[in-house]
């Protein structure tokens, strides 16, 4: 999954935060990109949208 959205990130196609579960548990979650473009302030898991 991570590396997945690592290459959309790359393409430009995706820009946010994922979790991503399987049989009950977390299997993977991070976040990629800003959560601001002007001010260029990173994505974070807990952004708020």
């Amino acid at each position: 999954m991570e590396n997945l959205v690592r290459e959309a990130y790359e393409k430009g196609v995706f820009n946010g935060a994922w979790l991503y579960a399987e049989n009950g548990g977390i299997a993977s979650k991070d976040a990629v990109g800003f959560r601001d473009a002007k001010d260029k302030w990173p994505m974070r898991e807990d952004s708020v949208f």
